[in-house]
């Protein structure tokens, strides 16, 4: 499953700031966020019975000579770069056959949201295979 890195807010902490930390503790790369908030979605896990809002935040790499690292291999095989087109060809893909490739549901809910339009920043991201 590909997604972005991601978790949960600290208390208190503003969303950016969560991004730019959960981003440095799971690839081991510095980030700024370029925006406070991108979009956010609603993702219902109907078989784990949990429901979550996903905030998802435009970040740039401090340094682009910066390697991601795996900083969770027990929740993590490795990082790479996708951008925009890629991710919705995965997901066009998975609707086909889903013992394939896929994106976590709140990918896919983002996805839906933003449409067959690309973002107006660069969604190039680092996104997860789980």
């Amino acid at each position: 499953t590909w997604q972005f890195p991601g978790g949960h807010l600290e208390y208190g902490e503003q969303y950016a700031v969560c991004a730019e930390r959960e981003t440095l503790e799971e690839t081991g790369l510095k980030v700024e966020a370029a925006r406070e908030e991108f979009a956010v979605t609603n993702n219902i896990f109907e078989t784990e019975k949990k429901h979550y809002t996903a905030i998802f935040i435009h970040c740039n790499v401090i340094d682009p000579s910066a390697v991601p690292l795996v900083m969770e291999p027990e929740k993590c095989e490795g990082w790479e770069w996708k951008s925009w087109g890629e991710l919705k060809q995965i997901d066009k893909a998975a609707k086909s056959d889903p013992s394939g490739d896929r994106l976590f549901l709140p990918l896919v809910n983002l996805i839906k949201k933003v449409g067959s339009r690309d973002p107006d920043l660069d969604l190039s991201a680092y996104i997860e295979s789980r």
